[in-house]
C-alpha cells in the first residue's frame, strides 16, 4: 500500500514517530500549527494546521490531496483529531466516540464508574454551575480536557477551592472542570496496544510526583518497584478501562494509582504516553519500540506479542529552575561524560522566561540514563543534576520575588529538590566561583547561602552575579 502516514503533531514527543516511520520506509505527513516545531524537519511533507481543530485538519488534508495509509499521534492531547481524520478517510484507529470518552475526563469517569472500575468520586463544574456541596477534602481540581497536569491542583480547604476551580477552567477548552477525591498511593504510567483480539502490555513505570499542591512529575523509572501481583492488577484494570471506553484499535496510555490494595484509575488516553516514556525510556530498557508497533497498528496490522524482559534499568529526571530569564546552561568541571544510552533534552534556551514548575510543561530540561541496575541509574542521574544547571540573568524582579518569598524552598531536611546535600551544594558554589567566593565578606556570603536555601544552585548563582555587579561600588 502506498501513501503517507499522517502524524498529528511535530513537537519533541513526536520525533520518534517520524524516525521510526523513515526507518520503515513509510513517508510521513506532519500536521502542526507551529512552523518552527522541532520535528518538522523530520517529516517528509508538512502542513501548517491547528491540530486542536479537527475539521480544519480534515479540510487541509483534502486540499493537499495526497493518498493516506494511516494516522496517529504520540504524546499529544489530540487523539480525537486522529480519530476524526481516520473516520473521514477510512483509516485504522479508535472510534471517535471512544477517543472522546478517553479525552474528556468527566465522560471518562462516568463510563468507568458505570462499568464498576474504581475511579475517584467526582463532581463536574463550569463557570455557571459551582455547587461545592458534598466535596470532601483533600480534593483534586483539574480541567476536563487538558494534559501535562496543566491547571491541576490539590485543595485541602474550602477556602482554596474557588481559586483552584478558576485555574482549572482557565486551562479547559470546554470551560469545564472536575473536583474529585484525592487518592493516596504510588502512581504508575502504563503503555499498551489494543485490538478486538488482544491487549498487548508494554511499559509500566514508577512515577515520581512532587511539589504539592501541584502534581509535577520529576521523573519516571524502569523497572517498577511494584510486586508482580500488583503489576498484573494494574494491567488488568487498564485493559478493562480501555474496553469500557470502547477503545479497540490503537494505543492506550494509563495513569493509575495503587490505593488500599487495588488500582484506581487517574487517566486513560487513546495514545502512547509522552514524557519520554514510549519513545525513549521503555525502548532503552526493553529493546522494543511501542512507537513502531503503533505505526503498524495505524496501518491495520495486528501486533505481535514477543516475550521480552527489561534488559536495563532506565530513569528519566527533570531539571527545574526558579522564575527569571535564562542566561544559559552551564556544566561544572568534573561532571559526567555522556555515555551510550544517555541523553539531555534542553526545553528552554537563552533568553527564555523560566518559572518554578506547577505542571509538566514548565520544566527546563530532562535527562535520561540507563544502567545495569536501578540504584546505579539513579546515582548517575544525580550526577547530572549536580553538575548541570541553568544560570539566570541578574538582576531580575521575578527572581528577587522568589528569593524573598519562595513557594517551594529548595532545601528540606538538608537536601535539595534532587536529594543533593546542602554541604555538597555549598561546595559546588565555591568550585564554580572560587575567586569571587574568597573575596566575599561573611555578610555577603550569608546572602548567597540564603539564596541557595530559597532557590537552589540557580538562586545562589543569581545572587553571586548580582553581587559581582555591586562589588566595585563596595570597593572590592
Amino acid at each position: 500500500m502506498t501513501g503517507h502516514l499522517i502524524v498529528v503533531g511535530s513537537g519533541l514527543m513526536q520525533q520518534p514517530v517520524y524516525r521510526e516511520a523513515r526507518d520503515m520506509g513509510i513517508p510521513t505527513l506532519g500536521l502542526d500549527r507551529d512552523p518552527n516545531s522541532v520535528a518538522r524537519r523530520l517529516a517528509d511533507s508538512w502542513l501548517e494546521c491547528d491540530i486542536s481543530d479537527e475539521a480544519a485538519c480534515v479540510a487541509a488534508l483534502r486540499r493537499w490531496g495526497g493518498t493516506y495509509r494511516g494516522v496517529l499521534t504520540v504524546g499529544t492531547d489530540f487523539s480525537t483529531t486522529v480519530a476524526h481524520i481516520a473516520e473521514e478517510f477510512g483509516l485504522w484507529s479508535h472510534s471517535y466516540q471512544a477517543a472522546l470518552a478517553a479525552k474528556d475526563k468527566a465522560l471518562m469517569r462516568q463510563r468507568l464508574a458505570q462499568a464498576g472500575i474504581p475511579v475517584p468520586r467526582f463532581k463536574v463544574l463550569d463557570s455557571e454551575h459551582r455547587d461545592f456541596r458534598g466535596i470532601d477534602f483533600p480534593a483534586v481540581v483539574k480541567p476536563v480536557d487538558n494534559m501535562g497536569a496543566r491547571g491541576v491542583r490539590r485543595v485541602d480547604t474550602a477556602s482554596d477551592l474557588e481559586q483552584a476551580v478558576q485555574g482549572a477552567l482557565a486551562h479547559s477548552r470546554q470551560g469545564r472542570a472536575i473536583v474529585e477525591d484525592y487518592i493516596e498511593g504510588p502512581e504508575f504510567s502504563l503503555d499498551a496496544l489494543i485490538t478486538p483480539k488482544g491487549f498487548y502490555r508494554r511499559g509500566l513505570a514508577d512515577r515520581d510526583i512532587h511539589f504539592p499542591p501541584y502534581f509535577v512529575e520529576m521523573g519516571h523509572s524502569f523497572p517498577t518497584h511494584a510486586a508482580s501481583r500488583v503489576q498484573n492488577e494494574l494491567w488488568d484494570c487498564l485493559e478493562s478501562s480501555a474496553r469500557a471506553l470502547g477503545l479497540e484499535w490503537g494505543a492506550v496510555k494509563g495513569d493509575l494509582k495503587w490505593h488500599k490494595g487495588r488500582p484506581v484509575v487517574g487517566e486513560v488516553a487513546a495514545r502512547l504516553s509522552g514524557g519520554f516514556m514510549s519513545g525513549w525510556t521503555f525502548p532503552l530498557a526493553s529493546g522494543l519500540s511501542p512507537v513502531r508497533e503503533a505505526i503498524l497498528l495505524a496501518l491495520g496490522q495486528e501486533p505481535k506479542n514477543p516475550n521480552y524482559f527489561l534488559e536495563r534499568s532506565v530513569v528519566e529526571g527533570a531539571i527545574i529552575g526558579i522564575p527569571g530569564t535564562l542566561m544559559g546552561w552551564f556544566g561544572l568541571n568534573g561532571g559526567p561524560v555522556m555515555r551510550e544510552g544517555e541523553q539531555i533534552f534542553f526545553l528552554r534556551k537563552t533568553g527564555d522566561l523560566t518559572t518554578f514548575p506547577r505542571n509538566n510543561v514548565e520544566k527546563l530540561a530532562n535527562v535520561i540514563v540507563a544502567q545495569t541496575d536501578l540504584e546505579a541509574a539513579r546515582s548517575r542521574l544525580k550526577e547530572y543534576r549536580r553538575f548541570l544547571f541553568p544560570r539566570l540573568q541578574a538582576p531580575h524582579p521575578q527572581t528577587e520575588d522568589w528569593l524573598s518569598n519562595p513557594q517551594q524552598p529548595a532545601f528540606r531536611d538538608g537536601q535539595d529538590w534532587y536529594g543533593i546535600l546542602w554541604r555538597d551544594r555549598l561546595e559546588d558554589i565555591q568550585r564554580i566561583e572560587p575567586d569571587l567566593w574568597r573575596k566575599l565578606p561573611k555578610n555577603l556570603r550569608k546572602k548567597v547561602m540564603e539564596a541557595l536555601e530559597a532557590g537552589g544552585i540557580p538562586g545562589a548563582l543569581y545572587r553571586l552575579d548580582c553581587l559581582t555587579q555591586d562589588l566595585p561600588k563596595r570597593g572590592f
